[in-house]
């Protein structure tokens, strides 16, 4: 009863939050406000509502720290269970693991920040790139692009609240599957964020349907199909332009296959997997061939339409190309 109240408390915010992007006139400020604000507050705010998700893993939190983490795309890194029997060189060992863990991860970023303006720097020799190459060049441009945006946002969330922020991203390029990809290594914001908003709701329910065994098929779809809904709105935000569905076929087969896959694996009960190589170049290869058929076809066409997308707006601010919908279709 009291989560319906709050529910209804906040259905107002949550309302506001939908339709604060359309008053946004910069695309690329649009992108960011319907990513972080319409679509992960929003659910952030609804699982509050019930008692669930971030903002009520903490018993007393204050304003600030509840505005921060509602609105941006964080996840606080839980702290470990206090051990009262750690001797000094543990704890020294504990130290210099953490300290090589973060030269590590700096040395990434760093890698990724180069091989961005490598990327950028290519885009003047466009008119030399092929076609297909050139998508690919676009895939990796997204790609790059959104980890280092929430490594700065997570870089900033972690100054105002002192606190340690779970990675986002995880080497995605290393998946084995494709249930390990999209679980484990890509955009791990939004997977933590689904998961109690979509996967485990239907979860439950499709344990009294089909059985505890294949439950999570029908949780894995309807997870993919929330995604897809969620894409198509900040799509919509963008360009204001009428959906085309080309997003929800995206992530409707990403859905389907991932079924598939977990169908397999339990029938099979793991007993038969393709070596670590094969497996990591297929995932790849149907992850960037069906975001170049159906996915990154949409930012081009916000690009045409509208002379300006996000990805159009970085190519020619950082790089001062002519606008994308040229460079396309020269």
């Amino acid at each position: 009863m009291f989560g319906c109240i709050r529910l209804l408390c906040l259905l107002p915010i949550v309302c506001l939050f939908l339709y604060l992007p359309i008053y946004i006139s910069s695309i690329h400020l649009v992108a960011i406000t319907s990513f972080f604000i319409a679509w992960l507050a929003n659910c952030k705010l609804l699982l509050f509502a019930f008692d669930k998700g971030p903002l009520s893993s903490e018993p007393s939190i204050t304003l600030g720290r509840f505005v921060v983490i509602a609105c941006l795309p964080i996840k606080v890194q839980k702290s470990p269970s206090p051990q009262s029997h750690i001797d000094d060189q543990s704890k020294g060992n504990k130290i210099h693991q953490k300290s090589k863990e973060g030269n590590i991860l700096h040395s990434n970023y760093a890698t990724k920040v180069l091989l961005l303006g490598i990327l950028l720097r290519a885009y003047d020799f466009i008119n030399y790139i092929h076609p297909n190459a050139l998508l690919l060049l676009y895939c990796l441009h997204i790609y790059l692009l959104l980890e280092l945006i929430l490594a700065v946002v997570a870089s900033m969330a972690r100054a105002l609240l002192g606190v340690e922020i779970e990675p986002q991203f995880n080497d995605p390029y290393l998946s084995t599957s494709l249930q390990i990809f999209c679980g484990k290594r890509w955009n791990l914001m939004v997977s933590s964020t689904l998961r109690p908003t979509a996967y485990e709701p239907t979860l439950n329910i499709s344990k009294h349907v089909v059985g505890r065994k294949w439950a999570s098929l029908p949780a894995v779809l309807a997870t993919f199909g929330v995604s897809a809904l969620m894409h198509e709105l900040i799509f919509y935000h963008m360009g204001r332009m009428p959906i085309t569905g080309e997003v929800t076929c995206f992530f409707t087969l990403h859905g389907i296959c991932l079924a598939v896959e977990i169908f397999f694996n339990k029938a099979l009960t793991n007993r038969w997997q393709l070596p670590m190589l094969i497996s990591r170049f297929m995932t790849i290869v149907f992850v960037i061939s069906t975001s170049v058929w159906l996915f990154l076809p949409q930012f081009l066409r916000i690009g045409v339409d509208v002379n300006e997308s996000l990805l159009a707006y970085e190519v020619q601010r950082l790089v001062g190309v002519r606008r994308l919908s040229d460079i396309v279709y020269a």
